[in-house]
């Protein structure tokens, strides 16, 4: 017995150390005579076997069923008001990112899904297109999940290059090892399992948009995918900082020039920056035509961390994609971010140097625009803002750093100056058109005019400052702001937006 679970270990290792190509032919694995479900009309359906139990996961049924649980009652993701459509999952061995995957999935938990869509990159074929499994069920020790044959038609119909291509199911271990944490966290679901057989992002783009236009009821797209491969802990933990800063930004765009710039680091031992890359295009693409309008970060790690590896490591990264955002933020996260706005400033004042965000920062459960106002003493010393939603550490560190730096009514901010700052974050809503001013309430609504290529804003708490009534207030937006007509905001050509703000700021002694 000792012998045997000494050659488990082993090959567990080589499993992370080799990516898991040559593990399924050494004949170690978990295997078991399947008998057929019943298919329609008599018929025997087609199951694909687990082929990574005993390896990748327990294969003994209770045994995996005790682990899944474990790893879930030890998760703790954040909360928040949105429906959530699209998970990012590793998909290593349980014990080196197991934790790190409960935190996706567990924030699902309970909740009702007809079909998961389960993308990811082939790590045994290459092919020129994107692979369904011909069949009826995935297995593992826990059960059967039938394949939704019906979605998969519907998708693959749309491009002669999505077709039935079973091999590169049979070997592949990145879709199945998410099969136990979905079984222990939904019921009555089906799954569409589709392998790219490229990192190809046109293929990608267009798997994405056609999920989107062709699913239907409750559907959860899940992109499988580890991190940098290779790199020593210090570097891993730089290199994963920058892709995950991309990913949360929600454009593909983003992402292609992040991993640009890191290809250009040259960084010992990496031998790719993200796996599945394929598959997280793919849900990116997907997101944003629902659209998705929240990216959360709920926990990074990689195997240094979980095994004490002081070398050659792969990072991991559990992150979530839903459709709104919660209302408030909590006093916790409103000090965070006041706090980023403060260092932004002073580490791009003191040192010429942009601040990095750490990975606590970035795991801030908000995308939304933001405004940053400096203070000097009580004077206002600097305020600059966006309405576009991002991650909002992003926001509010740009933000702040764009106030104290390119506001053209003040001179950049200097070294001396620092210490008597002081810090006012507002973050905002999306904006509202309305037809008249008769719609703006003044003190909860900020107020955004346009008119052809001038615009300008005023923060709610501009009231309370000023003690001014609506239509000074609005004046003074026309003419200060926008530099038009102080009664430009009666002209029927004068587009007005409202929208409301959470306003936090800290005092000069903290």
């Amino acid at each position: 017995m000792g012998s045997n679970m000494n050659l488990r270990r082993a090959v567990t290792v080589l499993a992370f150390l080799t990516g898991a190509i040559a593990i399924v032919g050494l004949g170690i694995f978990w295997r078991q005579s399947h008998r057929p479900a019943p298919g329609p009309s008599g018929t025997e359906s087609r199951v694909r076997p687990a082929a990574v139990a005993g390896a990748f996961y327990p294969a003994d049924r209770a045994e995996l069923a005790r682990t899944v649980e474990r790893y879930l009652a030890e998760a703790n993701p954040q909360t928040t008001g949105g429906r959530v459509v699209g998970l990012i999952v590793p998909h290593a061995g349980y014990e080196f990112s197991g934790q790190v995957a409960a935190e996706a999935f567990k924030k699902v938990a309970g909740q009702e899904f007809d079909t998961v869509v389960l993308l990811g990159v082939s790590h045994h074929e290459q092919f020129p297109g994107a692979a369904f499994y011909d069949g009826d069920y995935f297995e593992t020790p826990l059960g059967q999940v039938a394949i939704d044959r019906e979605l998969a038609g519907q998708i693959m119909a749309a491009d002669p290059r999505f077709v039935f291509r079973s091999s590169p199911h049979a070997p592949e271990h990145s879709l199945e090892v998410e099969l136990p944490f979905l079984q222990k966290t939904l019921t009555n679901f089906r799954i569409v399992p589709i392998l790219l057989g490229s990192q190809d992002p046109e293929l990608a783009e267009k798997l994405g948009q056609t999920i989107a236009r062709v699913a239907t009821g409750r559907v959860l797209v899940v992109a499988s995918t580890d991190l940098a491969h290779y790199p020593a802990p210090r570097d891993a933990e730089r290199i994963d900082h920058q892709t995950i800063q991309a990913v949360l930004t929600g454009q593909a765009d983003q992402l292609t020039e992040a991993l640009v710039q890191l290809g250009r680091l040259n960084a010992p031992g990496v031998v790719t920056f993200m796996c599945g890359e394929g598959a997280v295009r793919a849900l990116l693409a997907y997101a944003q035509a629902i659209p998705a309008t929240q990216f959360d970060l709920l926990k990074y790690a990689h195997t240094g961390m979980v095994t004490g590896q002081k070398e050659r490591v792969v990072g991991y990264a559990a992150i979530s994609l839903s459709t709104t955002r919660k209302e408030e933020l909590t006093e916790k996260e409103q000090k965070m971010l006041l706090q980023i706005a403060r260092r932004s400033v002073e580490a791009y004042v003191r040192t010429g140097k942009p601040y990095r965000l750490s990975i606590a920062e970035l795991e801030i459960d908000r995308r939304a625009g933001a405004f940053v106002t400096i203070k000097k003493n009580g004077i206002l010393r600097g305020c600059i803002g966006t309405f576009e939603p991002a991650p909002l550490a992003q926001v509010v560190a740009q933000m702040a750093l764009a106030a104290a730096t390119e506001d053209r009514r003040f001179s950049p901010i200097s070294p001396e100056e620092l210490k008597d700052l002081e810090y006012e974050v507002s973050v905002l809503s999306v904006p509202q058109p309305v037809a008249s001013a008769d719609a703006i309430q003044l003190g909860k609504h900020g107020v955004q005019i346009t008119q052809g290529n001038r615009a300008g804003v005023f923060l709610p708490q501009v009231v309370a400052e000023t003690g001014w009534d609506k239509e000074t207030f609005l004046s003074e937006l026309c003419a200060q702001k926008a530099g038009l007509p102080r009664d430009c905001w009666q002209d029927p050509r004068t587009r007005l937006e409202v929208f409301t703000a959470q306003v936090f700021k800290e005092a000069s002694s903290e």
